[in-house]
């Protein structure tokens, strides 16, 4: 705690630089400037890919001028988890780029950095990621367009104790990240009559999960709900498959991005069967999703596959785009987030809307199981919870 608020107050000395920036709504005709903050380095090798793949194949579909004004993109690696590397990368592209806004972020430490200087600069910023609850009421210019931890966690009890199950083990990430979901599936599980038999804290970092899964196999749980990070979550259901976990009749429930499509065919076989709540899945069935699968895949080919990350990146440009069009070109930050608190669109992920008072994404939560079709391994949609807001805490 201490360190998190030296780094507040770091980064609030550092956005005083930036206070002097405060710009009217630039002219109609000006370029308008996207600042990009995102792991092209740090979160593994989709993200980067992803990100610019969402941007090519968006401004191929709907074009890169707005209301007279050309819409160009800067990019700034922030190198993974890296407060400093975040805010300062914030920091030049508002006041030496003069970008009019900040889009990406996966890493909540790094949003909080780029918070402070947003707050500073009145600049909006729109999270494609950053999972944390608790961020958005610190930053008034922040929107979030993907999920909270909290939420899918949440979910996944409530849908792990509607399906039946009587008893749960819990393997988490040992951060403060695996505590919090820890906490959101075991108070939603024994809300629904459930009760959790144990947890366990692991690594975050790869390695032998056996002794954890043999504890959860012990145990003889109805359900095993894991929460991991990718790299190492990869490898812990690989092992949980070898020990035959679901072969002895234990459902192995997820968050969605464990099983994303692009750990599933590092998974193959080792993923069916398993079910996981999340926001998006390849697989959902709609025109506009098949839309923007066959567009992000005629520039990605299948390396790496659309995912939950490229759609985050859609829906904040439509919503860019939407925005820059009810201002007739022009861009005032106060404007844009009036705009943005009363947005509603439909998504490759289903319907969304900013909600007014938290500024956080309202969306359906699915559940999906692993199946194999037309010899793909894909996420099966199977429940539907619409509309579903994020838990305070």
């Amino acid at each position: 705690m201490k360190r998190l608020g030296a780094l507040q107050l770091a980064a609030g000395a550092a956005a005083a630089g930036v206070t002097g920036r405060l710009r009217a709504s630039a002219a109609t005709g000006d370029p308008f400037k996207i600042g990009v903050v995102y792991s092209y380095s740090g979160a593994g090798p989709a993200a980067g890919p992803e990100m610019d793949a969402a941007i090519a194949s968006f401004q191929k579909v709907h074009g890169d001028t707005v209301a007279g004004r050309k819409v160009s993109f800067v990019r700034r690696d922030d190198t993974g988890v890296n407060p400093e590397v975040a805010r300062r990368a914030a920091q030049e592209l508002i006041v030496q780029e003069k970008v009019d806004m900040l889009m990406g972020l996966i890493f909540t430490a790094n949003s909080m950095a780029v918070g402070d200087i947003s707050n500073a600069s009145k600049t909006p910023v729109m999270l494609v990621l950053s999972g944390a609850t608790g961020l958005l009421p610190k930053f008034p210019y922040m929107t979030r367009w993907s999920f909270t931890t909290l939420e899918i966690c949440d979910i996944a009890g409530k849908y792990a104790a509607k399906a039946g199950h009587k008893s749960a083990y819990v393997i988490f990430d040992e951060a403060q990240i695996g505590f919090d979901a820890n906490t959101g599936f075991t108070r939603a599980f024994e809300a629904g009559g459930g009760k959790v038999a144990g947890s366990s804290a692991a690594p975050l970092v790869p390695g032998d999960y056996t002794p954890y899964l043999l504890r959860a196999r012990d145990a003889k749980p109805d359900v095993l709900f894991i929460f991991k990070n990718v790299t190492s979550g990869v490898q812990l259901l690989k092992q949980a498959d070898a020990l035959g976990l679901q072969k002895s009749g234990t459902t192995i429930l997820s968050t969605g991005d464990l099983v994303s499509e692009n750990n599933l065919p590092q998974l193959g076989d080792a993923a069916l069967g398993i079910v996981s709540a999340f926001h998006y899945s390849a697989a959902h069935d709609s025109a506009l999703n098949r839309r923007y699968q066959r567009e992000m895949l005629a520039i990605t080919k299948g390396n790496p596959n659309p995912s939950f990350g490229g759609v985050s990146v859609w829906d904040i440009l439509t919503a860019t785009y939407r925005a820059l069009q009810a201002q007739a070109g022009n861009w005032d930050a106060d404007k844009t987030m009036a705009f943005l608190q009363n947005y509603k669109a439909e998504s490759p992920r289903g319907p969304i809307q900013i909600d007014r008072a938290t500024r956080d994404i309202v969306q359906n939560i699915y559940l999906r199981r692993v199946e194999k079709r037309n010899g793909a391994v894909v996420n099966t949609e199977f429940e539907t919870f619409p509309a579903v807001y994020s838990p305070e805490k």
